[in-house]
């Protein structure tokens, strides 16, 4: 049995089937992380998270959806400052700390 690529699978409905599944799996793992690590704050940076509007929104509301009642409250996911930049301008504090 030949696997498909994960894009193929995600987008096989069409890009509108696709996106409501994106939602779903990135607030499935987010709901995760939040029962076994309680952070204060996710940040969600890349282009799909930034170019589609309210798409941050509808997986925060999402993953408010799938903890405990008690964790509601403290669900936080915001976008990152730089926006798709973030990576870039990570790289370059790495490489401009003082190794000592």
């Amino acid at each position: 049995m030949r696997q498909q690529p994960a894009n193929s699978i995600v987008w096989k409905n069409g890009p509108k089937q696709g996106k409501l599944d994106t939602y779903e799996y990135l607030s499935n793992f987010l709901g995760i992380l939040y029962g076994v690590l309680d952070p204060e704050i996710f940040i969600l940076s890349g282009s799909v998270a930034l170019k589609i509007p309210g798409f941050i929104e509808k997986v925060e509301k999402r993953t408010k959806e799938k903890v405990y009642d008690a964790l509601k409250e403290n669900i936080k996911i915001v976008p990152a400052a730089f926006g798709e930049d973030c990576g870039l301008v990570g790289a370059a504090c790495l490489i401009l700390q003082d190794p000592s």
